[in-house]
């Protein structure tokens, strides 16, 4: 974003975080006519408003993004963990630990993230072309 003045950042700051016009304006010492003219379609910060607001969306998908990767790893880690412990108990007590109990976890997992939880494909009966969809949890 292009370096503005302390005032101008201070102001598209404030009003991505939430605050109103009249806020800024109290907060800038300043008329609220003068913040509504800034923000307005094409007013003076507009067109830098909107780029931070980007930059700031990126910002937090990237941060989501990454944290439920490690959220993948830590279940995947987790997961191994406990098929370790059951293939313990399997040896001992001669427990038998079904593969739809792994599913089970697995898809729950992938509930809470709002993943897909499988991937299907079907013919269409109007066009009869091959159409692939996902399936979210319900």
């Amino acid at each position: 974003m292009q370096v503005l003045n302390e005032k101008y950042q201070e102001a598209i700051e404030a009003k991505y975080s939430g605050s109103t016009h009249k806020d800024i304006a109290t907060h800038l010492e300043l008329p609220k006519g003068t913040v509504d003219d800034w923000f307005r379609t094409r007013g003076v910060l507009s067109p830098y408003y909107k780029e931070f607001a980007e930059e700031m969306e990126q910002k937090r998908k990237t941060k989501i993004e990454t944290s439920l990767y490690v959220k993948d790893i830590e279940f995947h880690f987790v997961m191994r963990k406990i098929l370790v412990k059951m293939n313990e108990s399997l040896e001992k007590n001669n427990f038998v630990f079904r593969v739809t109990d792994f599913f089970k976890i697995w898809r729950m997992q992938r509930i809470m993230q709002g993943k897909p939880i499988g991937i299907y494909s079907r013919v269409c009966p109007c066009c009869k072309k091959q159409t692939t969809y996902s399936r979210f949890g319900k």
